[in-house]
């Protein structure tokens, strides 16, 4: 039986994640390693401080539940860059 009905591992496993690997490729591939670095410092920073408010209320389970809203939050952050991207490329054309 686990915390809260939650499976760490299904929650961390990198399949729930695809997109991840995509952004990073992307930018590494348009010289933009700026914000590859960016986005993974602010998942793991966002990990660290939620895991740490987590932990009282969920126990062993708060690593998973922060990984994966540090993930979730570092997409969303490629994802608007690559918006911003392409829109700066589409006026520049």
């Amino acid at each position: 039986m686990y915390v809260y009905d939650i499976r760490p591992s299904v929650l961390i496993n990198s399949r729930n994640f695809p997109a991840g690997g995509t952004f990073t490729g992307t930018y590494n591939g348009l010289g933009k390693m700026v914000l590859t670095l960016a986005g993974s410092t602010l998942q793991i920073a966002l990990r660290v401080i939620l895991t740490w408010f987590f932990f009282p209320h969920f126990g062993l389970a708060a690593p998973a539940i922060a990984t994966s809203i540090g993930w979730l939050m570092a997409n969303l952050f490629w994802l608007i860059c690559l918006t911003r991207l392409r829109r700066q490329s589409l006026l520049q054309a």
